[in-house]
C-alpha cells in the first residue's frame, strides 16, 4: 500500500518524501466510493503516514494536489488495482477533484486547533485555476488561512508537469524530456552552499577577482557532488539502499543519474549591501546586480556541470545551520566592523532564503518582486514565505493575494505564515505569541508556532539565532498591501 511504501523509502532517504500529483495518480482507486468513505479513507492515511514521519525523524512527507488534470497527464494511461488500465486520466477528472476536496477537508480537520508539522500540501494552480472563481482554490485558502500549511505553485507556464517539495525543492521536465523520468523517483543527490559574501571578502573587494573565485567555487562544488553521485551508486550497487535501487522489469525505481544536485545561494543580500557599500533600498541599482551574480552563477552551473553529464541546479532555499555557521565563521575571520550581516554580535546570520530579510520593513508588492526575480533564476529550488500579521486573515484575502503573486510578480512557490500559539490546558490555539493563553489564563502549557522552512514547527525545535531574529519579522495585512 502507499503507507508501506512511504514506510520503507523513510528508511532510507534524508529529509523530505514527496506524493506528487497525488489525487489525480490516486483518482481511478476511488471510483464508485462515497465522499464519506473518500474521506474517511485519507483520514486514515494522514494519520498513518503523519506518525511515520514522527518516527521516521525530521523529514516530512509533501502532497502534491492538482487542481485540474495536468496536460502531461491527460491522456496518459490510468491505472487502478491490480494495475488494471482503466483509460486515461483526463476520465478521472471529477474523481481527482473529489480527492482533492477531500485532502483538503482531512487537513482542516487534522490539524483544527493544533497546527501540524509532518504532512504538508502543496497546491498546484494551473492557468484555468487562476480566476478567482474557483471552488477548490477558495477551500485552499481557507485551509491557509486556518492552518499556514499549503505551499501554492504555479504550473500555468507549464504542461502541469513541474514536481515542487515543501522544501522548495524544483523538479522541472528539462533533463530528459520525459516528465516521468524528469520529475518522478528522482530525489536530492547531495547540495553545497555558495558563501557568497566570504568570495567577495576573499578576493579584497575586486570585482573581477570576485568572478574570478565565484567560477573556482562552482567548478569544485560540481566536481565534489560527482563524487558523491558515484560514492551513491556504488553503496547502491553493494545493497545499502536495497529498495531505491531494486528494479522491476529492468527498471530500476530510483532514477539516480536523473536526480538533481544542487548549488544553494547564501548571502546574496549581504553580498550586495558589500559591493554597494550602503543601506540597500531593493531598488533597480539592488536588482541589476543580483541578476548579474545570478546570472553568472547559473551559466558556470551549466559550463561544469556539461563535464560530468550531471543534472545541477541553482536553488535558493534555506539549510538548517549554513547561514548561522557560515555568517559566525566570516565574522571570526574578518572582524565584525567589515562583515556585512543580519542581526547583532550573538546572533549573525545572512539572509538564506531568496533576497531580502524578513524583518526589512519594506513593502509587500516590493518583496514579491524581488522573489519572482530570485525564483527566475533558480531552477534547483526556492520558495517565498508570506509573513502575516497576527490575525484572522480571511480566504478571500489570501486568494486575492496568490493570483497577485503569479500573475504580477511570477513567483513559482511561495506560502503563508500566520504565527499561532497551541494550549495544552485547554486546547485553544490563537494567533502570535501571548504570554498566556487568552481563553483559559494559563502561561506554562503554552506552544508557540511558527514556519521555519518546509513546516510550521514549535519554536522550541528552532535555534537560538533563527528564534531570535523571528521577533523583528515584517508582517503584512493582505488587505491592505495588495489592495492599497
Amino acid at each position: 500500500s502507499l503507507v508501506k511504501l512511504v514506510y520503507v523509502t523513510a528508511g532510507e532517504v534524508v529529509g523530505e518524501q514527496a506524493l506528487p500529483h497525488f489525487n489525480v495518480f490516486l483518482a481511478p482507486f476511488i471510483k464508485g466510493l462515497k465522499e464519506e468513505e473518500i474521506l474517511e479513507g485519507v483520514r486514515g492515511f494522514l494519520t498513518m503516514v503523519n506518525g511515520i514521519q514522527a518516527e521516521s525523524g525530521p523529514g516530512v512527507l509533501s502532497i502534491g494536489l492538482d487542481l485540474s488534470i495536468p496536460k502531461s497527464l491527460a491522456e496518459e494511461e490510468a491505472y487502478g488495482m491490480g494495475g488494471e488500465a482503466l483509460g486515461s486520466y483526463a476520465e478521472f477528472t471529477d474523481e481527482s477533484l473529489t480527492l482533492a476536496s477531500a485532502v483538503m477537508e482531512a487537513f482542516l480537520e487534522h490539524y483544527k486547533g493544533k497546527p501540524g508539522i509532518n504532512v504538508i500540501p502543496i497546491v498546484n494552480l494551473q492557468k484555468e485555476n487562476l480566476n478567482g472563481e474557483d471552488g477548490l482554490l477558495y477551500k485552499a485558502h481557507e485551509l491557509a488561512a486556518e492552518t499556514s500549511l499549503p505551499l501554492f505553485a504555479d504550473q500555468s507556464k507549464s504542461r502541469g508537469d513541474l514536481v515542487y517539495m515543501a522544501s522548495g525543492v524544483r523538479f522541472n521536465c528539462d533533463w530528459t524530456g520525459d516528465w516521468e523520468l524528469d520529475t518522478l523517483r528522482v530525489g536530492v543527490l547531495g547540495r553545497v552552499d555558495l558563501n557568497l559574501p566570504r568570495l567577495y571578502y576573499d578576493s579584497r573587494e575586486e570585482g573581477r577577482r570576485f568572478e574570478v573565485l565565484l567560477d573556482e567555487r562552482v567548478e569544485m562544488a560540481i566536481r565534489a557532488l560527482e563524487i558523491k553521485y558515484r560514492a551513491i551508486n556504488q553503496r547502491g550497487e553493494e545493497g545499502v539502499i536495497p529498495f531505491l535501487f531494486h528494479t522491476w522489469s529492468g527498471d530500476r525505481y530510483f532514477h539516480l543519474r536523473n536526480s538533481i544536485r544542487v548549488l544553494s545561494i547564501v548571502g546574496l543580500n549581504e553580498v550586495i549591501a558589500a559591493i554597494l557599500d550602503r543601506e540597500l533600498k531593493y531598488g533597480a541599482e539592488e536588482a541589476h546586480l543580483a541578476e548579474r551574480i545570478l546570472k553568472q552563477t547559473v551559466k558556470r552551473i551549466e559550463e561544469n556541470a556539461g563535464v560530468y553529464n550531471a543534472r545541477v541546479r541553482l536553488s535558493a532555499y534555506p539549510h538548517p545551520e549554513a547561514a548561522e555557521r557560515l555568517a559566525r565563521l566570516d565574522v571570526e575571520r574578518y572582524g565584525w566592523s567589515k562583515v556585512k550581516v543580519q542581526g547583532d554580535k550573538e546572533h549573525p546570520i545572512y539572509t538564506d532564503s531568496g533576497l531580502i530579510p524578513f524583518s526589512s520593513d519594506i513593502p509587500l508588492k516590493t518583496r514579491l518582486r524581488f522573489e519572482g526575480l530570485i525564483q527566475k533564476y533558480t531552477g534547483g529550488g526556492h520558495l517565498a514565505v508570506i509573513q502575516l500579521e497576527d490575525v484572522q486573515h480571511e480566504p478571500e484575502d489570501l486568494l486575492s493575494a496568490t493570483i497577485t503573486a503569479i500573475k504580477d510578480f511570477n513567483l513559482n512557490l511561495f506560502t503563508y505564515n500566520l504565527e499561532s500559539t497551541y494550549c495544552l490546558a485547554c486546547g485553544n490555539k490563537s494567533y502570535g505569541s501571548p504570554f498566556k493563553c487568552p481563553k483559559c489564563g494559563s502561561a506554562d502549557t503554552l506552544i508557540y508556532y511558527s514556519r521555519l522552512f518546509d513546516r510550521y514547527l514549535p519554536l522550541k525545535y528552532w535555534t537560538e539565532v533563527r528564534a531570535y531574529h523571528r521577533r523583528f519579522y515584517k508582517k503584512y495585512k493582505l488587505e491592505s498591501e495588495i489592495k492599497g
